[in-house]
């Protein structure tokens, strides 16, 4: 029985038979004379001018006729079932040339390229390695084709390389908050990608520190997120009424940086847990006749956008004095232009400022009003 070598044990993890000795054929009755060397001869020049099937056919009446101990045979239908893309029959008798000749280079230089098609790196440059050492030193063609064969290995290899899961966990969460810091959606997008980046994307509290809730699946969309984000919410927006299903139980409110509102079943929610809201530092409201007093006492606001709602100019001037951003539209009350003058004096800091007043409230003032910080204006 010939010895299992290396090259079989690589055959036959692609799943190719392996079996002692060549295989074994039954042989029927042929009326023809023709050996099986006049078999394979036919079959060569079948193979030159490409029909392939007339070759495949006298190369299995070469095999009946005794060709089965002879590896020009097997070698032969290798390279038809390898222009055909017939990996796996490819590989079947390649197998049995190296069984028949083991100390030649042809059939473990047709392995390396065939196992190259199929993607298998490794069994490739170990075929071409053992090619490469029973080919005669002087054969510099055939090493260089060798040569070229491991060479694409080694391309391949380095372009299936998957460099981005290669980063540390810490530098892989950054960016993918970096992502995330203008569109808070798209970590949906990226924990969807691949197992590695959503294992990191659920233990990454701070990917799901935005809640907006809506009317599609409130309730449960809450609890997952206030589990992954830990509890730690940055921005919660209400964009539709609040169901009495949905509990933000477990949201510390203490991490709450902004809060919109666009309806007023949610508004009236938060207008008794304000007091809650120690680090609110935005608040957007664009609900038409709100009274918006209750949340224009966080001493910590930067941001207010306040749109259509009811609110008291007095109160706005008397409990801020930290606002970079103040962008009124349409408030129900008009105010005269003391009021705005004394919300402006009262908000040094100002940097950016939108007024969409009546035109009666634009009158001269007799004192000049310096903002220093001012560096945007709506356009005119």
């Amino acid at each position: 029985m010939p010895r299992r070598t290396e090259a079989t044990y690589a055959l036959e993890r692609m799943g190719v038979a392996t079996m002692p000795g060549a295989p074994k054929h039954t042989k029927t009755k042929n009326a023809s004379t023709m050996t099986w060397n006049d078999h394979l001869q036919k079959a060569k020049l079948d193979l030159k001018a490409s029909r392939l099937d007339d070759c495949l056919a006298h190369l299995n009446r070469a095999i009946l006729a005794g060709g089965d101990r002879e590896h020009t045979v097997y070698d032969c239908r290798a390279a038809v079932y390898e222009r055909q893309g017939k990996l796996k029959s490819a590989l079947k008798d390649v197998h049995n040339v190296i069984k028949l000749v083991p100390a030649h280079w042809q059939g473990y230089a047709r392995a390396s390229r065939l196992f190259l098609r199929a993607g298998k790196l490794d069994e490739a440059e170990k075929m071409a390695d053992l090619a490469l050492g029973r080919l005669d030193a002087a054969d510099s063609m055939r090493r260089t084709k060798l040569e070229e064969v491991k060479a694409d290995v080694r391309a391949r290899r380095r372009a299936s390389i998957h460099h981005f899961g290669q980063l540390p966990v810490e530098i892989i969460t950054a960016i993918f908050e970096m992502v995330c810091s203008s569109d808070w959606t798209r970590v949906l997008t990226l924990w969807r990608v691949s197992k590695h980046w959503h294992n990191i994307a659920l233990n990454t509290p701070n990917l799901w520190s935005t809640l907006v809730l809506t009317n599609r699946h409130p309730a449960r969309h809450a609890q997952r997120w206030i589990e992954r984000s830990k509890g730690r919410i940055r921005q919660l927006s209400f964009r539709s009424s609040l169901p009495s299903t949905v509990s933000l139980d477990g949201l510390v409110w203490g991490c709450v940086r902004s809060c919109k509102l666009d309806h007023y079943d949610s508004a009236q929610y938060l207008w008794e847990k304000h007091d809650r809201l120690p680090g609110l530092e935005e608040l957007q409201v664009t609900l038409p006749a709100l009274d918006c007093d209750a949340l224009l006492v966080h001493p910590g606001l930067q941001r207010l956008l306040l749109d259509g709602s009811q609110f008291s100019w007095d109160k706005l001037a008397s409990n801020h004095g930290s606002l970079t951003s103040l962008e009124i539209r349409n408030p129900c009350t008009p105010p005269n232009f003391e009021q705005v003058a004394l919300v402006l004096e009262s908000n040094p800091m100002l940097e950016q400022l939108i007024l969409e007043l009546e035109s009666s409230v634009l009158l001269p003032s007799p004192t000049p009003l310096t903002l220093s910080n001012l560096h945007t204006l709506p356009p005119r």
